[in-house]
């Protein structure tokens, strides 16, 4: 009874997970997606969040996936700011910046004697806003957003997933900044 409890509990996840497999964006102002949000931008910081021990694990190197993704991004002509650069914009506020986050988490479930790996990534936009009541304090928002979970054991699906996404953020970026 238990293995039929937890096999039925683990489908129930598994098809959570896939019922959950949707992209979102933000809308700014006039309803249209893009024009108010990524206009006006002249370049990107890639901030891609470290990995987790498991993800690591199945193979995903984190300076590989930056590799990729920069050079995704500089072949449609987004010019990528360095580290020193982005936190020298940041401090002075006088940029308009924007900090192209990625995420990936692979996560291994067993259902009935099969070992599958769950992959999610995340593309985000966030760029610097401040509070209209006290101007003086800033943050970064999600402005723009794109996510994907996918059911794979073989890794290059996930750097194939990411450069999906890539390509939906650039296809956005360039629509917005004609």
């Amino acid at each position: 009874m238990k293995v039929y409890q937890r096999t039925t509990f683990v489908l129930c996840i598994v098809a959570l997970l896939i019922s959950a497999n949707t992209s979102s964006v933000s809308f700014a102002g006039n309803g249209q997606p893009f024009g108010p949000i990524l206009g006006g931008l002249k370049s990107v910081y890639l901030l891609v969040e470290p990995l987790s021990p498991q993800t690591a694990g199945k193979g995903i190197v984190a300076a590989q996936l930056r590799r990729d993704t920069e050079r995704q991004l500089t072949k449609a002509g987004i010019k990528l700011l360095s580290e020193r650069e982005f936190n020298n914009f940041r401090l002075t506020g006088s940029y308009p910046l924007t900090r192209l986050d990625i995420s990936v988490i692979i996560d291994q479930i067993e259902i009935a004697d099969t070992s599958l790996n769950v992959n999610f990534i995340a593309v985000k936009a966030r760029q610097q806003a401040f509070l209209g009541r006290k101007p003086a304090i800033r943050f970064f928002a999600t402005t723009w957003q794109r996510q994907e979970i996918s059911y794979s054991n073989d890794v290059a699906d996930v750097s194939q997933g990411l450069r999906e996404l890539v390509d939906e953020f650039i296809s956005a970026y360039k629509s917005a900044n004609r």
